[in-house]
């Protein structure tokens, strides 16, 4: 049942809602120049192909912790936007990162495989 849930919201997503993500990319995975305050992302392990929006819940859900998941998630979504990600309706959608936002609070949750009949070439 939760496959065919995710894949449902993926298929939403659509092909411009995937490519190449971290995967991991919460705060124990960066690291700040000294001089320079510039912000560098490390530990690949997870990288792969998968939804944009996963990248962003899981910053949401690491820093969940201290009870202000709200504020978070405003933080992570202005800075995303800053940075030049694209405007797409889902992003706009509490529903989908909150979607990812559970997936990610599960263990071993994020192997493609758990999702399937998706047409989009960044899932497969």
């Amino acid at each position: 049942r939760a496959e065919a849930w995710l894949s449902e919201l993926v298929d939403r997503m659509g092909p411009r809602g995937g490519g190449l993500i971290h995967a991991d990319l919460h705060v124990r995975n960066t690291l700040v120049h000294q001089r320079s305050d510039e912000l560098c992302v490390i530990d690949f392990d997870d990288c792969g192909e998968g939804p944009w929006l996963y990248d962003l819940a899981v910053p949401i859900e690491d820093l969940s912790w201290v009870g202000r998941e709200d504020v978070a998630r405003e933080q992570v979504l202005r800075g995303y936007r800053e940075a030049g990600g694209p405007a797409e309706p889902w992003l706009e959608d509490r529903e989908p990162l909150d979607a990812m936002i559970a997936v990610r609070g599960r263990p071993c949750s994020w192997p493609p495989s758990r999702v399937r009949n998706c047409d989009h070439s960044w899932w497969s």
